[in-house]
C-alpha cells in the first residue's frame, strides 16, 4: 500500500512540479529588471526587456537584437551599444555618453550638456 501510495503522489505532484518550473522561467526568462551597474559591462538578453542604472558612471550597456533597454547614466561617460531591431531609451544626466543605434533599432537620447555621441539616433528626438 505505501508503494502505491507514493506512485499517487508522485504522479499527482508531477503537475504541480511543472507548473511551477514554468512560473519561475515565465519571470526569469528575457527579463533582466533593475540593474545597477557600476564601471562593469551590464547585458540585457535578446528579446528582452531591461532597465539599468549606472550611478557611477563608466559602465557598457549591450542591448542586444529584439531587445528594449531603459537606460540611466547618471554618472556619465558611458558606453551603450543598442543592437539590430532594438530599442533604446538612454537618460545621459551625467554627460559623455557614447550610443551606438544599429540598423533598425530605435534610440532615444537626453544628455546633459550636449556632450553625448549617438551614432545612428534620429536627430528629430532630442
Amino acid at each position: 500500500m505505501t508503494t502505491q501510495l507514493r506512485r499517487v503522489l508522485s504522479t499527482a505532484a508531477k503537475p504541480l512540479v511543472l507548473l511551477a518550473f514554468a512560473f519561475v522561467l515565465s519571470f526569469g526568462a528575457g527579463a533582466c529588471g533593475d540593474e545597477v551597474c557600476s564601471g562593469s559591462s551590464c547585458q540585457c538578453e535578446e528579446g528582452g526587456n531591461c532597465e539599468f542604472s549606472c550611478p557611477q558612471g563608466n559602465c557598457d550597456f549591450d542591448c542586444p537584437d529584439n531587445a528594449t533597454c531603459d537606460i540611466s547614466c547618471s554618472g556619465g561617460n558611458c558606453n551603450i551599444d543598442c543592437g539590430p531591431n532594438s530599442s533604446c531609451s538612454i537618460d545621459c544626466s551625467g554627460g559623455g555618453c557614447n550610443t551606438q543605434c544599429l540598423t533598425a533599432s530605435v534610440c532615444e537620447q537626453t544628455c546633459e550638456g550636449d556632450e553625448c555621441l549617438c551614432a545612428g539616433c534620429d536627430d528629430s528626438l532630442f
